[in-house]
């Protein structure tokens, strides 16, 4: 009978209660089952803040395994919960505002907290110690998290702090369990803020952010993984809070082993992070992959981004580019369709094969800064979508194959004081007509070799042509050079047609220019019977030199004429068509581009017969069939 009575009432639940309210004590009622350890708050308004001292407060701590707030409380008092080990469950309400400072510190059981949508406050060390707490859920609208809020935690993952603006220092300290943390509002990260969190693999940081304090990443060891990064959103990188705080101090490591620290950063942020003096030390890339470094002397002199909704790379800083090459270092952009490249002022040079077979690119802007542009740099496009070109007066030197293999390339305005353009540099491009380069001294070979359209050529200072310049330009029927000529290469001609047909060679030269070697020979440089050469071809000379040049072993196989006074002579129609009153009329319906002397595009269609309304002078007419002067 006394052991019933005994067992019935360990049954009993034995409930303790009292108040706690903090502006009038009866506000909040708290209720203790001391048997399940449940503790319940109802009532509205803040609890009253308690101390350490287990003498503070009304409740036993180590009964405590649950705990309950019902709707109405605003704020859990300051050390209420002050060393509950065994409280493992926390259900909190949707009133509440404001967790006071160390209200569940040391609560060693705990695992796991779920905020309230209603939370803007989590004070100082309010869950330091809780060194089973692995997640917390909710918290969007938190702004503020006092000093040592979670530090020596259990955390995986903090990325719902989304509206945390104030972060406190050590707030997150020693979480060595933390791989992860976002926060998208923060303005400051404080000291230590993630000190000893040694498996911290990705930080994100929102574009807010301006200043940093000392030990932030104190032993982040992880964050020295290529794998791992740091994330600033914002265009100004955050400065430090004094003159003491470096990167050495910040991470614990030395300069020279922060540079496997990754640090992304906004495409438009690049130059300002990379040179910073605090945060130029990391690996600092494009938070998107879409842009990076390229300079030369200094690689973060010089800045590419890619913009992948206009196919566009912009490149911007100082100084010269990198060079790259096709195979062994392509150009860090080379995998990405490219159809339009924008190169800002202060850029020197463009790097060999920068934009190298991007088969995709049409539209070119380069600065009035620009001095070189490299090898290959946009060569071997192997398309027709590049139509024209502008050189900046600025630029001296075109690499070799500069624009090789831009099939649709026909018009290059600009580059009057390019001194050097260099072997094959428009190879197999459409140019109509080069009369701009007229500070180029240099023709390298094959420059313009097999541009099957090109018409007229004007090289007022070129001193040397180089081995096959102008091979195959089978349209080239006007082609002067200067006075300072003083040296031809082999085939520098070879196959152009219509220089034996209907054209004419033009040196200004009064001392005919020499051959690089003996053995070459007219037949050679032309590809053509010395014996028609001799009936058909015209060479203009000064009318002093004529004699100098009919006695030379090669220029004298050609017909030798003093230079008339018009740059333009006449040609007449071919057996294709034939110019009558103004009317041009086809054997077929053709397709057609009238040019002016001038080589601006006046007129173009496709007729068997067409009205030539232009005002009269000199035209070219361009046809599939080949090129030829028209006089109205």
């Amino acid at each position: 009978m006394a052991l019933a009575s005994v067992l019935s009432m360990m049954a009993t639940p034995q409930v303790t209660s009292g108040y706690c309210g903090k502006n009038n004590l009866t506000d909040i009622r708290w209720s203790l089952d001391t048997i399940s350890g449940h503790l319940s708050f109802t009532g509205s308004g803040e609890m009253k803040d308690f101390s350490r001292s287990f003498t503070d407060v009304p409740w036993r701590r180590s009964t405590i395994q649950s705990v309950l707030l019902n709707a109405g409380i605003t704020s859990i008092g300051a050390y209420a919960f002050y060393e509950c080990e065994n409280l493992s469950s926390l259900t909190l309400c949707s009133s509440l505002v404001k967790i006071n400072g160390e209200a569940f510190n040391r609560c060693t059981s705990l695992a796991s907290v779920t905020l309230p949508a209603s939370l803007t406050t989590i004070s100082e060390e309010a869950f330091l110690g809780c060194t089973q707490l692995a997640t917390i859920n909710g918290g969007a609208n938190v702004t503020t998290i006092r000093y040592g809020a979670f530090q020596n935690t259990a955390l995986v993952n903090v990325t719902n702090f989304v509206s945390a603006s104030d972060v406190g220092f050590r707030a997150f300290r020693d979480c060595q369990s933390l791989k992860e943390v976002s926060f998208p509002s923060i303005t400051r990260l404080e000291a230590d803020l993630f000190y000893g969190c040694t498996r911290l693999e990705k930080a994100c940081f929102g574009p807010d952010l301006n200043m940093v304090e000392g030990g932030v990443f104190y032993n982040c060891d992880a964050l020295l993984n290529s794998s791992s990064y740091i994330q600033f959103d914002g265009i100004t990188p955050p400065v430090a809070v004094n003159v003491s705080v470096d990167a050495a101090n910040m991470f614990n490591k030395s300069e020279e082993s922060l540079s496997t620290v990754v640090l992304r950063v906004p495409n438009g942020a690049l130059l300002a992070y990379g040179n910073d003096a605090l945060w130029g030390v990391l690996n600092v890339t494009s938070v998107d992959g879409n842009g990076g470094f390229c300079g030369k002397t200094n690689e973060r002199d010089v800045v590419w981004t890619y913009n992948a909704n206009d196919n566009c790379v912009t490149i911007s800083g100082s100084g010269d580019m990198a060079d790259y090459y096709a195979q062994s270092r392509p150009a860090p952009w080379s995998n990405r369709t490219v159809q339009e490249v924008y190169v800002n002022e202060n850029i020197t040079a463009i790097g060999n094969y920068a934009f190298a077979h991007q088969s995709e690119l049409s539209t070119i802007t380069l600065p009035s800064s620009l001095l070189t542009i490299g090898n290959a740099a946009f060569g071997y496009a192997q398309s027709d979508k590049l139509k024209s070109i502008h050189i900046p007066s600025s630029v001296k030197t075109l690499g070799r194959e500069v624009f090789f293999e831009c099939y649709g390339l026909r018009t290059v305005t600009g580059g009057e004081n390019v001194t050097d353009i260099r072997a094959r540099a428009f190879r197999q491009t459409d140019v109509l007509q080069v009369d701009n380069f007229t500070s180029a001294t240099i023709i390298g070979e094959q420059a313009f070799a097999y541009c099957s359209r090109l018409g007229v050529v004007r090289f007022p200072a070129v001193t040397a042509i180089g081995s096959e310049s102008f091979s195959g330009c089978t349209a080239l029927y006007n082609a002067r050079f200067g006075a300072d000529l003083q040296q031809v290469d082999r085939m520098a001609f070879f196959n152009c047609e219509s220089l034996h047909l209907t054209g004419h060679l033009q040196f200004d030269a009064v001392v005919p220019p020499s051959l690089v070697s003996d053995t070459i020979t007219a037949a050679g440089l032309f590809n053509e019977d010395e014996t028609l050469l001799g009936m058909r071809t015209s060479l203009y000379v000064p009318s002093g030199s004529v004699g100098a040049y009919s006695q030379h072993p090669v220029w004298g196989k050609l017909i030798v004429t003093a230079r008339p006074n018009t740059h333009i002579t006449e040609l007449h129609a071919g057996t294709d068509f034939t110019l009558v009153d103004g009317v041009l009329n086809f054997d077929a319906p053709t397709t057609y581009e009238l040019y002016d002397s001038n080589g601006r595009l006046v007129g173009k269609g496709h007729a068997a017969s067409v009205s030539l309304t232009q005002p009269a002078g000199i035209y070219l007419l361009h046809t599939e069939h080949g090129t030829a002067k028209l006089k109205l």
